[in-house]
């Protein structure tokens, strides 16, 4: 059974087919994989033996493109009634286009242009080191948020900071 599967990233790791076709440092995408071997998108079929895995490269994203998928994400937040922080959004956006290069930096400065075109507001709460802007409408309590944190699965599980007891024995 191959480790193997369509959309996988390769390099052939043979040096004697490295030479012979001539396909040093290039990567190929695995079409399919069936009984006779790992197909690429070049058209070749080769024993798995001879490919190893490339982890994938992201890709820069636009500026347009960027605006567009943060957008998007927070129409589809408001839309659903969700409280969300911009690390809520970088997070929901890079696993949606694992792909692109998703700063979160800029997705926070997408989110501070917009969030007022979508009639919210925005409280800073004590969940991290600085605390985040947690995005809501006026009529919804942001303590909730910070409640429901740990048992809801759809939000980024951010702990809350642990607070430690010292003891200072001076003699």
């Amino acid at each position: 059974m191959s480790e193997f599967k369509a959309n996988d990233l390769v390099k052939i790791n043979n040096d004697k087919m490295l030479k012979t076709y001539g396909v040093v440092d290039q990567v190929f995408t695995v079409k399919s994989v069936d009984k006779f071997g790992v197909k690429l998108n070049n058209g070749w079929t080769l024993d798995p033996k001879y490919l190893v895995k490339q982890a994938p490269q992201r890709v820069a994203v636009s500026e347009d493109d960027l605006e567009e998928l943060v957008e998007n994400r927070v129409r589809q937040l408001v839309k659903n009634n969700r409280m969300f922080t911009v690390y809520d959004v970088t997070t929901q956006i890079r696993k949606q286009s694992p792909n692109l290069n998703i700063i979160h930096n800029d997705v926070k400065r997408v989110v501070e242009d917009i969030y007022d075109d979508f009639d919210l507001t925005r409280t800073l709460i004590p969940i991290a080191n600085p605390n985040p802007w947690l995005y809501h409408d006026w009529d919804q309590d942001p303590n909730e948020y910070v409640k429901n944190m740990s048992s809801d699965k759809s939000t980024t599980s951010v702990t809350q900071p642990k607070v430690l007891k010292m003891t200072i024995n001076f003699k």
